[in-house]
């Protein structure tokens, strides 16, 4: 399944507080924290599978320049 990416960018973690996310209600959050070497490989057209609370894996690619 692929989908859009709904992304805002925010000044610190969103709290977990569901009247306070920008993407309505929500009952838990998690920071990802992106090193060089990461945002290289998607340069490079590769894709991250990132661990969410050992429950969900999310694919994050780059979007090509068109």
């Amino acid at each position: 399944m692929e989908t859009s990416l709904e992304a805002a960018v925010i000044i610190l973690p969103t709290p977990v507080e569901p009247s306070a996310s920008p993407f309505g209600e929500r009952f838990a959050a998690q920071t990802v924290t992106l090193k060089p070497e990461h945002l290289a490989a998607l340069h490079a057209g590769q894709t991250l599978a990132l661990d969410i609370q050992n429950e969900y894996v999310v694919h994050l690619r780059l979007e090509p320049r068109t």
